[in-house]
């Protein structure tokens, strides 16, 4: 069964990326992305921006260990990723500040 069928509750999600990424993202900071959970979010994101996926993520798709994601500006850690999403959502991928 197609996740893209019309009217099967697909959620339209801001996704914020680090200004540093922007760049794979055709300038874009913010993108709005379709999904019904953050795992279906990032697959569609990854097929409007292929570069931008090595970034972000490792070949095994593990989030990288400088960056955090929130959701509605709470981190996400483990199982959130499969949580349901809905309209209005802002997912937010923050690089770690380094130094000290």
């Amino acid at each position: 069964m197609s996740s893209d069928l019309p009217g099967k509750n697909v959620a339209t999600i801001e996704v914020a990326i680090p200004s540093a990424l922007s760049r794979y993202a055709d300038r874009q900071t913010s993108l709005a992305v379709g999904g019904r959970t953050i795992d279906e979010v990032f697959e569609n994101l990854w097929e409007k921006y292929p570069r931008l996926r090595s970034r972000i993520v490792s070949e095994s798709g593990q989030l990288y260990p400088h960056l955090i994601l929130l959701r509605n500006q709470q981190r996400l850690t483990g199982e959130a990723v499969t949580s349901s999403l809905s309209t209005g959502d802002k997912l937010e991928i923050v690089s770690l500040a380094g130094g000290g």
